[in-house]
């Protein structure tokens, strides 16, 4: 299986923007995961909790919100903390998408939605510099079934790119 690419950027989510339906899934997760029902989760709850969202996030990844999240050092999260962390990693990975897209689009003169091989290269190699030469040739195979040399960069996307860890 490939690595999968990893999404630098920095966000900063803040409450007011944070919708209600992200509101109501946090505080839903939270609830399933505060397993001890004292209205906060420690690092472990707080790992399953974000893969529940979808987020693979890393040891170091989660002990980096707790500590952001958690400047009294106790050890653990509150809901609306856990919301703030979700919201904040989710916009980092859209953004980071965006990103991504807008430099893989720039070699698609005739508007096809795809674009080279050596192109992506060169535009993973800048974008994520923890991929290696192998790993970026069995992404692209991945992609490039057909062996046309062509990569449909919202497939590449969607199928190589995922928010935090990349294990």
């Amino acid at each position: 299986m490939a690595k999968f690419v990893d999404l630098p950027s920095e966000v900063i989510y803040h409450d007011s923007i944070i919708s209600n339906e992200l509101r109501t899934m946090a505080k839903e997760a939270f609830v399933i995961f505060d397993r001890n029902n004292e209205d906060k989760l420690n690092v472990r709850e707080l790992e399953i909790a974000l893969r529940a969202f979808g987020i693979d996030a890393t040891d170091d990844d989660v002990v980096s919100i707790v500590n952001e999240y958690d400047p009294n050092g106790r050890g653990f999260v509150t809901c609306e903390q856990f919301t703030m962390a979700v919201a904040n990693m989710l916009a980092k990975f859209k953004e980071g998408c965006q990103n991504l897209r807008s430099l893989l689009a720039a070699a698609d003169s005739d508007d096809t939605g795809q674009v080279g091989r050596e192109h992506v290269r060169k535009v993973l190699t800048e974008f994520d510099k923890t991929l290696n030469s192998e790993e970026i040739d069995e992404m692209l195979d991945e992609i490039d079934t057909a062996k046309l040399g062509k990569i449909d960069y919202d497939e590449f996307i969607a199928k190589m790119v995922r928010p935090f860890g990349s294990d």
